[in-house]
């Protein structure tokens, strides 16, 4: 279990059109996981409150927000190690910025979490904000494997599927979903080698915004050295 306070500004981007330095945030989780034969699972429910700048006046929003992800994998005790995981995330949206309430989830913001994928297209679980469209509350589906078809080779690919909880009036909740694969070679004992292939398929919310229709690619290489 944890709890963190946060006073002072922080650059929201989703819905609140300024920031000030008088904010505050109160967050509770809780983390579990472990392991049973194959199976592994992971689960950390978050809560938040606090209070913040309201979008539209001078005054105070109370924080009202939660989040978290549950995710579960298994391993086969073959000698590739084949790993199939499933998972689902979520942060809550704030579908009326007026109500005196903020219920935008910000407990994990830009934070190094892989069910929001590798390509930071979806930042973290609050909000997405394109061309003056905003939409808050992102869920994730995550389904994803991986296998060593040699003992210095590791080959995985996941794929993830973002939707929002609250949108404009007229948008579509689908923002889209992102496929990533990538190879891992233990080259020698102290230097490995990886590469990725990443691509974001464009949902309808992002076509909405853009005004067309265009789907994002990444490629990288990394190289270690261990000494």
């Amino acid at each position: 279990a944890y709890f963190s306070y946060q006073h002072g500004g922080f650059p929201f981007y989703h819905s609140e059109p300024r920031e000030t330095d008088d904010q505050t945030y109160y967050t509770l989780g809780l983390r579990w996981a472990g392991r049973a034969g194959g199976f592994a699972f992971e689960m950390e429910p978050v809560t938040q409150m606090g209070r913040v700048a309201a979008p539209h006046t001078n005054g105070k929003d109370r924080v009202i927000a939660y989040g978290g992800h549950i995710d579960l994998g298994y391993t086969l005790p073959v000698r590739t190690e084949p790993r199939l995981f499933v998972a689902y995330a979520l942060g809550s949206g704030d579908a009326s910025p007026e109500d005196g309430r903020f219920n935008q989830f910000h407990g994990n913001v830009f934070n190094d979490n892989y069910l929001v994928g590798d390509m930071s297209v979806i930042a973290d679980l609050s909000g997405v904000a394109v061309n003056g469209a905003f939409v808050s509350g992102i869920r994730a589906r995550v389904v994803g494997c991986s296998f060593n078809p040699r003992p210095v080779l590791n080959l995985a690919a996941d794929y993830h599927r973002f939707s929002a909880s609250e949108v404009p009036s007229g948008f579509s909740q689908n923002l889209g979903s992102e496929l990533n694969a990538v190879l891992t070679w233990k080259a020698t004992k102290n230097t490995s080698l990886l590469a990725s292939y990443n691509r974001f398929f464009s949902g309808d919310f992002l076509r909405q915004a853009f005004g067309e229709s265009r789907d994002i690619d990444y490629v990288y290489l990394r190289s270690s050295f261990e000494f």
